[in-house]
């Protein structure tokens, strides 16, 4: 798994070692949403997509902040 998958994000070279995982994981979820924000802090939705959650089932939240 050493070369580039054109269409398969996980292999795009952002995910260093961990880009065989992503890629598995998005064939069985979705698309990784970026790991971090601009100021480097783990994003929430990037930590509900790792867990296999529906889009928007902690981000999306009402009242939740």
């Amino acid at each position: 798994m050493g070369g580039s998958t054109p269409g398969i994000r996980g292999s795009d070279g952002r995910w260093g070692a961990y880009a065989a995982a992503i890629t598995r994981w998005e064939t069985l979820t979705r698309p990784a949403p970026p790991p971090t924000d601009a100021a480097g802090r783990l994003r929430a939705d990037f930590v509900e997509w790792m867990q296999g959650l529906e889009l928007g089932w902690v981000t999306a939240t009402p009242g939740l902040s």
